[in-house]
């Protein structure tokens, strides 16, 4: 018999690294790297706990701040979902999520939840009270290929890009993670209708392994018809090419003002720089930024991984009823 309650992650420190060992040892870096931030900004662990006190489930809630409609909602984000293997089974971990929900549901703090569970976990948070929203799906850009006719055909495919949005192109400089000034785009610059992230130092910290570092480049943006002035207008996270040289577009970063076309000539320019063969972009494929990247020449490759949500207030309920809005990459989810 387990018994299920709200913890403080780092009560339970050693235990959960010890199931987290079972599933990788990312997870298990996790605890000592980023749940310190998570019980200080909020978040916390539900956990399943044996008669011995050892915690055999567990799922964890990162708080997570959006701009919506000029107005900031409070998300939490479900994630490290883990079983041991003598509970990997229906009711343990439904209850575990279902008791998640409701507390949050009763505290009212936050205003929406969500996931992108593993397979094998979406039917539990669908019968925990969350709904499947939309998908997550990759939009990718051929650069180069190592086979010569696929080379040709991927280099043409993407000189054809940039000539189209070329008129329209920002002026780009790159700049070292190490070095870079990050919080003038911590929080979304503008208002706009669309679901934009707040972002973190150590939010990259604990999603991007190994951050700042030689694998991350990021990339500023100017508008021509600002001139020269100092402050940019737009700045893109990339991280790669990993080992099937791929590039990510892990975060972007502009005011309402800035077409997202001006923004891939130098974004392209970079991934190529960095010896990347493709670019890719994770979104919602239901978003406008699914629709907008389709439109600048990106290919969608239906690889889709269900997005669960469940609105707790009334902001909450505008936000989960309107996922043409929603403005994310997988940086914002626990892929």
């Amino acid at each position: 018999m387990l018994t299920i309650q709200r913890a403080n992650p780092l009560d339970f420190a050693d235990s959960l690294k010890a199931l987290f060992a079972n599933e990788s040892q990312a997870l298990v870096s996790l605890v000592d790297d980023a749940y310190a931030d998570v019980a200080r900004n909020g978040g916390a662990s539900w956990v399943g706990l044996d008669e011995n006190g050892e915690v055999q489930l567990n799922v964890t809630l990162f708080p997570h701040d959006f701009e919506f409609r000029g107005r900031t909602v409070r998300a939490g984000m479900l994630a490290n979902t883990v079983a041991s293997k003598n509970y990997r089974w229906f009711f343990p971990s439904v209850s575990l999520v279902k008791q998640l929900v409701r507390d949050v549901s009763q505290e009212a703090q936050l205003d929406f939840l969500y996931t992108d569970p593993q397979p094998s976990a979406a039917v539990v948070n669908k019968a925990a009270g969350l709904e499947q929203v939309g998908a997550l799906d990759r939009f990718v850009i051929p650069l180069t290929d190592s086979r010569l006719l696929h080379a040709l055909a991927a280099r043409a495919y993407a000189n054809a890009v940039r000539l189209r949005l070329g008129f329209s192109a920002a002026r780009y400089t790159t700049i070292d993670p190490a070095s870079y000034d990050f919080d003038r785009f911590a929080v979304p610059l503008g208002t706009s209708s669309r679901l934009r992230p707040h972002h973190t130092t150590s939010m990259y910290r604990r999603r991007l392994r190994g951050y700042p570092g030689p694998n991350h480049l990021w990339c500023e943006f100017r508008l021509r018809s600002h001139g020269h002035r100092a402050q940019p207008d737009a700045a893109v996270l990339l991280e790669g090419p990993d080992e099937r040289k791929v590039a990510h577009v892990c975060a972007i970063r502009r005011a309402p003002n800035v077409p997202l076309p001006s923004l891939i000539p130098g974004v392209l320019r970079a991934a190529r720089e960095r010896g990347a063969h493709r670019l890719q972009i994770e979104t919602i494929r239901e978003s406008d930024l699914a629709r907008d990247l389709l439109h600048i020449g990106f290919r969608r490759r239906d690889d889709l991984v269900p997005i669960f949500a469940r609105a707790i207030t009334a902001a909450g309920r505008e936000v989960v009823s309107s996922i043409h809005d929603w403005e994310l990459t997988t940086l914002d989810l626990e892929r």
